[in-house]
């Protein structure tokens, strides 16, 4: 599922974006993993992307919900 996070401050384009992935056993409380991803990297990239797919897909194989969200350039923390 990707969306934008309401009320997001957003200075650069796509900041805000989430992507968020479930395990096939979905219907369980779970641990979550969250990617909060800057630097110029999106949260879809954890969509398009091989490296970050596999990171993705990782969290999944361990029964995580997995959410990345877009920060645009700036680093984590930074805005």
């Amino acid at each position: 599922m990707v969306f934008r996070l309401p009320d997001a401050r957003v200075h650069y384009p796509g900041q805000g974006t989430a992507l968020i992935t479930l395990p096939q056993d979905s219907q369980t409380p779970m641990p979550v993993v969250i990617a909060i991803h800057g630097a110029g990297r999106s949260a879809l990239d954890y969509r398009d992307t091989p490296f970050y797919m596999r990171q993705q897909q990782i969290a999944r194989e361990q029964g995580c919900l997995f959410a990345a969200i877009s920060n645009g350039p700036d680093a984590w923390g930074t805005d």
